[in-house]
């Protein structure tokens, strides 16, 4: 069997090793040079069985975790939070798992989209932080108000896992 790659050259998906792709009969359209699903699923006889089971297993828990955030989305919107921003925050934190699935099981389908999915992921996890910091803060009333109630507090910097190190004590 013939390997497949797709080549991106000015915008144009171009297939080479599968000349009857590119002349149009595997495509819908007569030379439109992208493949069919019965193409596709040629393709995929490929590769071995357990990694097609991993895919799919994969794929269902992605499903699953969607649903489940949007549920949980549903009733955090519908019994909670007075604060618009309390409720955005919690959102994009929530959202982290769902995203995270969403582009690892995009990464082991498209291989070569992997390293855009995994830079798509690790933004998000940094976002997230962010988002978590505007929670904590609204929690504690703003800026303000969080500035105000940690003024003269003592912070002990042997926290865990460095616990058993003897740290200063910072005011």
């Amino acid at each position: 069997m013939a390997e497949i790659s797709f080549v991106i050259d000015e915008g144009i998906s171009l297939i080479e090793g599968n000349e009857s792709l590119v002349e149009g009969e595997g495509g819908e359209e007569e030379g439109d040079g992208h493949p069919s699903v019965s193409d596709i699923l040629t393709h995929a006889e490929g590769y071995p069985t357990d990694w097609i089971v991993l895919i799919v297993a994969c794929t269902v828990f992605t499903i699953v975790m969607l649903v489940l955030f949007i549920k949980t989305a549903i009733a955090h919107k519908k019994y909670s939070t007075k604060h618009t921003m309390q409720f955005l925050s919690t959102m994009g934190i929530l959202f982290v798992y769902p995203l995270f699935a969403l582009m690892y099981v995009s990464g082991m389908v498209v291989p070569r989209a992997n390293s855009k999915c995994t830079f798509i992921a690790e933004m998000y996890e940094s976002l997230s932080l962010m988002f978590f910091l505007k929670l904590m803060l609204t929690y504690m009333g703003g800026k303000k108000n969080t500035v105000e109630s940690l003024e003269g507090q003592k912070v002990h910097l042997n926290a865990p896992p460095l616990c058993w190190c003897p740290m200063p004590t910072v005011k």
